[in-house]
């Protein structure tokens, strides 16, 4: 019984630990997006190419390069030039170890290609080509998943301590 009511004691407290940190990643990740985000109305605008790079950023002790398209793009709104190379809200550094992946982007959005862009009528130089969140269905479903692990960890604790 000893031992049954300590894996029970270290599961609940593991349980409550892991939530937390899920919590706390998932508030700070909130904050941050929403603090430059929250409340944006996107307005369409017409925007053209103006150049594009791969830009290479070093992996650090892991080694080798990640891989980032740079679309730079160049928009008038309320008839002030602006100039903006944010792609959306989730993929402000779009970088991989896949070299063709940024080529892809580069392909898609050749120099002097009419676009759309979005613009943020408070604040007009803060425009993207896309102004929702692509990639965000993939880290919420992870988050999800986490959770549902934690609650169900819970309850199956819940029924042993009862038992």
């Amino acid at each position: 019984m000893p031992q049954e009511n300590f894996l029970f004691i270290y599961s609940l407290y593991m349980s409550i630990f892991f939530g937390f940190v899920i919590f706390v990643c998932v508030l700070i990740d909130g904050y941050s997006k929403n603090k430059k985000y929250k409340n944006v109305t996107w307005q369409r605008t017409d925007a053209i190419v103006q150049k594009t790079d791969i830009e290479m950023m070093s992996r650090g002790h892991a080694g080798g390069f990640n891989y980032g398209p740079v679309i730079t793009f160049g928009y008038t709104y309320e008839g002030c030039d602006y100039v903006s190379s944010t792609l959306s809200p989730e993929l402000i550094f779009p970088f991989s170890g896949d070299l063709g992946y940024a080529k892809k982007w580069i392909e898609v959005f050749p120099p002097h290609t009419k676009i759309a862009a979005y613009v943020d009528p408070k604040n007009p130089s803060n425009a993207v080509l896309f102004p929702d969140y692509r990639d965000r269905w993939l880290y919420d479903s992870f988050l999800y998943a986490l959770a549902m692990v934690g609650f169900v960890n819970l309850i199956f604790l819940v029924l042993f301590f009862f038992h």
